[in-house]
């Protein structure tokens, strides 16, 4: 599938003439390795707590139509954007308290859409665990082409909408919106002859008509952005843009136009920390991404932290374990695994 959502390598394969189905998962204790492998639609994250256990994402592709479902062991911000001509809807399946759209917290009824495009910003809780379904515009009109007295207009879902969609009033979707998720992580089998897989697939887009059906019926459009997110984001792009630099908080508060107070709601209700707190992640998931991508001979631990804004060291490595439960020489100790010559030269590199 052209820019859809899953990773082209599976882990198990059914083949028919005309229908397919493969599956992908990933686990691990690191989130960082989780992310790496999950859908190509130019995800990025941010670990936001420390992991309190195994996360995983699972991923099945039904020949056109694709799903992936993700367990996190950690708090954990999602940004991104829906691939260009794709239809995304996603969905709780059993989430604690604190997941988020864009600052806006979500219900359990609440279901998520977006088209080509459109952009997409999570607040994941620990222990969340939803479903997400991907799949060209033109299976969503013919799904929903018989529901709707006017052909549907998916313009309108490049920005991304959230609403009610009946989910927890139709018994029949919530079971097969289960039994999918279960399917993803390999607690229920899936099918295995091509008469069954087709059948899935045809529940999967009568499913997808009827939630998006009866989301245009109710017509509930509700605002999908929190009424601060813009203060939050100016403060944030403005920290990015000088995460080496000193800054105080009063510097942050002039970049976003508004006073400490609002910038500290914007910050909590938005990111779920303060602007203070945000900042040192913002710097410590720098330095993170750079270990776990630079060449090994480009490596110095040192460096990366000062030109990340960390001053003292001993300071740095405290709050660099305190969010990835891990030193950064654990870090490259993983990254290298296989590969001692790598590792060698990237603690000589930190040693220079």
């Amino acid at each position: 599938m052209d820019g859809g959502l899953l990773s082209p390598v599976p882990d198990h394969r059914a083949q028919t003439a005309a229908r397919a189905w493969r599956r992908h998962v990933v686990s691990a204790f690191d989130l960082d390795q989780v992310f790496a492998n999950m859908p190509k639609w130019q995800i990025e994250h941010e670990i936001l707590s420390r992991p309190q256990g195994v996360s995983t994402c699972a991923m099945l592709l039904l020949d056109d139509v694709g799903l992936a479902s993700n367990r996190l062991g950690g708090r954990v911000r999602a940004t991104g954007s829906t691939p260009p001509g794709q239809f995304a809807i996603g969905l709780d399946i059993a989430c604690p308290p604190g997941r988020q759209f864009g600052g806006r917290p979500l219900t359990r009824n609440d279901v998520l859409f977006g088209y080509s495009g459109a952009e997409l910003d999570y607040l994941h809780p620990v222990g969340f665990n939803d479903l997400n379904m991907i799949l060209p515009g033109t299976l969503v009109e013919a799904a929903v082409s018989h529901r709707v007295t006017e052909p549907i207009d998916l313009a309108r879902f490049r920005t991304a909408r959230v609403g009610d969609a009946g989910v927890l009033t139709r018994p029949d979707l919530w079971r097969l919106f289960g039994t999918l998720a279960a399917m993803l992580h390999g607690e229920q089998p899936m099918p295995d002859n091509p008469m069954t897989i087709e059948q899935l697939r045809a529940e999967v887009l009568d499913a997808i008509g009827s939630l998006i059906g009866r989301y245009l019926e109710v017509g509930g459009d509700q605002q999908v952005w929190h009424h601060r997110r813009p203060v939050a984001m100016r403060a944030a792009e403005y920290m990015r843009a000088n995460l080496g630099e000193a800054m105080t908080l009063g510097e942050i508060c002039a970049a976003a136009r508004a006073s400490e107070r609002t910038v500290e709601y914007a910050f909590r209700d938005v990111f779920g920390v303060g602007a203070k707190r945000y900042l040192k992640i913002l710097r410590l998931n720098a330095v993170r991404r750079q270990l776990l991508r630079l060449a090994p001979e480009a490596i110095v631990i040192q460096d990366l932290a000062q030109d990340a804004g960390f001053w003292h060291m001993g300071h740095f490595s405290a709050d660099y374990r305190g969010l990835f439960d891990e030193s950064p020489s654990d870090t490259l100790r993983r990254r290298f695994a296989r590969d001692e010559l790598a590792f060698s030269r990237a603690l000589a590199g930190d040693r220079r």
